[in-house]
């Protein structure tokens, strides 16, 4: 296992929520940077790992717009099988109002399209990266957080263009889940597991390549009411990074400890998970997890350190049993 952090900024005060890929024989981390969360100096930060190392942070986005100024939050990257680079992200004072946006990049995320505002009703990816079906249709995992009554819902973006959402997969009277993210086992078998304000992570699968879904229910994996991410590996295990710790029970719309962070794998295809690696244990925030494997199979996953740092752990897969 490999470690090291991206160089950061003296700028600002914290820097969350980064969303990693690959392109070319490059790694792109993505992630929010400012004097603190709602705060209209917010930007989306990239910063590029190549042969060289790791280059200076640039500002790709901000919130600035014919609204005004505005906060950016929670950047999420995602390339397309015909090799066009998204940067999804969101704009607004607070999760309660935010909105949609995306940039788009023909050349590996060097120049960027201007921000395009997505239609109403449509957020983009809250947090985890779309899937791609074979038809071009993008799965995209994401969900509101309207009047602390959180619930997930899928929207589907086709290969023409058109946008549409499904309805809330969780009822908010019954359980409170945002961030999804999607395992991806096959065109049709598709898994959900979110984040929840009820100590465990949510699942709900899908059959039909997401057009339908089960009714949630929670896993056996704690959750502190804490973002997490998930992939299927080359070898056809599924692996979940994860804080492995609970949010207080009375008060279940707050945190909890945001350490240790973990990484659990499934060989029964989402079935069942096992804690296997613990990737942080210190005091402190560990936390927004970000997770791809690459082209050469080994995983990568960045995080939020502290809220100031943006850290990376790189493993081979025979590390993670």
């Amino acid at each position: 296992m490999e470690t090291d952090f991206l160089p950061t900024l003296n700028n600002t005060a914290i820097s969350h929520a980064p969303s990693i890929e690959e392109v070319g024989e490059d790694i792109l981390v993505t992630f929010f940077a400012g004097s603190g969360e709602h705060q209209e100096d917010v930007c989306i930060y990239l910063q590029r790992y190549s042969d060289k190392g790791w280059g200076d942070a640039e500002i790709i986005a901000t919130g600035e717009g014919e609204w005004g100024k505005s906060s950016c939050w929670n950047p999420v990257l995602f390339t397309t099988k015909n090799c066009e680079l998204l940067l999804f992200y969101k704009v607004g004072p607070d999760p309660d109002e935010w909105w949609g946006m995306l940039k788009r990049s023909n050349d590996n995320g060097y120049t960027w399209s201007k921000g395009e505002r997505l239609p109403n009703g449509i957020l983009g990816p809250t947090k985890n990266k779309p899937l791609e079906l074979n038809d071009g249709t993008l799965i995209i995992p994401s969900s509101d957080e309207k009047g602390k009554r959180w619930s997930i819902h899928l929207e589907r973006l086709s290969a023409s263009g058109e946008w549409s959402r499904t309805e809330s997969i969780n009822s908010p009277d019954k359980v409170l889940t945002i961030q999804p993210a999607l395992l991806h086992y096959s065109e049709s078998d598709i898994q959900l597991l979110a984040r929840t304000a009820s100590s465990k992570i949510l699942q709900s699968r899908s059959n039909d390549a997401g057009v339908t879904w089960s009714e949630p229910e929670l896993t056996k994996l704690p959750n502190p009411n804490s973002a997490i991410d998930g992939i299927v590996l080359e070898d056809g295990r599924a692996l979940v990074v994860y804080n492995h710790s609970k949010n207080d029970e009375e008060a279940k719309v707050l945190a909890g400890p945001r350490t240790p962070l973990c990484l659990a794998v499934s060989e029964n295809r989402g079935e069942s998970f096992q804690r296997v690696i613990t990737l942080e244990d210190g005091e402190g925030e560990f936390s927004y997890p970000s997770v791809i494997q690459c082209s050469d199979g080994r995983i990568q996953v960045v995080y939020t350190y502290n809220r100031k740092h943006i850290k990376r752990v790189t493993l081979n897969p025979s590390e993670i049993s």
